[in-house]
């Protein structure tokens, strides 16, 4: 029986070297360092690629675009109000102990009261609820000799004291703003101070145009204020009642059959 294996020192005439010997390593794991840079790599390959791809269809890249575009923005326009609407609370104390209060006609349908309900409303509950109202209206603001469109708010002068809201500077309108001397009082919202006032901390107390009439600053509400209930659009500016005349016509408050506020009860 003949050896089939050369002997010590003896190399085989049948095999040929090739190049050097590679040492083979059992149980080698790549360390994860070399993992993410191949990732990186692939992903940057990848991504000059798509570049290359776009380059060499324009058409096809602008009516993609141009298609995420139409569908990225009113998403994102629409998820924003909805988490500004329903999503996040608004800062009112004991929001949850909130009720609307809506009387209801002869036919048995729900309407906005007129602000003398509102004032009968108020005589009737006394000191056993507190009741606020609110109405929503346009306007035009003008500082700095410059005139932009605001929404404003028509509010009850217990409206921010009752809901428990606290201003980032000056203070709320008060009770005892329903007899004011001079220039009627003001709340300005944040996004009104920081666009228009650039978040001026002195400027409570300042004269401000309203529909070409004078009114003075007291305070700026927190960020993110709101009123009870559905508000499609951020208030700019808040005037009390007592100045409703003072901004529109006279009589807009003694009329009955006007029924345009919105009352909560706590």
């Amino acid at each position: 029986m003949h050896n089939r294996f050369p002997r010590t020192g003896q190399a085989d005439p049948k095999i040929e070297q090739r190049g050097p010997a590679i040492p083979l390593v059992f149980g080698a794991i790549p360390r994860r360092a070399n993992c993410l840079n191949q990732l990186v790599r692939a992903l940057l390959n990848d991504i000059r690629f798509a570049f290359r791809m776009f380059a060499r269809n324009p058409g096809t890249t602008a009516v993609a675009v141009f298609s995420l575009a139409l569908a990225i923005g009113p998403n994102t326009t629409l998820f924003s109000v909805v988490d500004r609407l329903f999503l996040r609370p608004a800062p009112i104390q004991g929001l949850s102990e909130l009720y609307q209060v809506s009387p209801r006609t002869e036919k048995g349908a729900e309407e906005p009261p007129s602000y003398p309900d509102y004032v009968d409303y108020q005589a009737a509950v006394g000191d056993q609820a507190s009741l606020v109202a609110y109405r929503q209206q346009g306007g035009l603001l003008t500082h700095a000799g410059r005139t932009e469109s605001v929404p404003i708010c028509h509010v009850s002068e217990n409206f921010f004291s009752a809901l428990g809201v606290r201003p980032v500077a000056g203070r709320v309108l008060l009770d005892s703003d329903k007899r004011f001397e001079g220039e009627p009082p003001l709340m300005i919202g944040y996004r009104l101070w920081q666009r228009t006032f650039a978040g001026d901390p002195n400027l409570p107390g300042k004269p401000v145009l309203l529909n070409g009439r004078g009114f003075r600053v007291v305070g700026v509400l927190p960020r993110g204020f709101r009123p009870p209930g559905f508000i499609p659009m951020p208030i700019d500016v808040w005037l009390p009642f007592s100045a409703t005349a003072w901004a529109n016509r006279a009589d807009e408050l003694a009329r009955r059959d006007l029924h345009f506020i919105n009352v909560w009860a706590r």
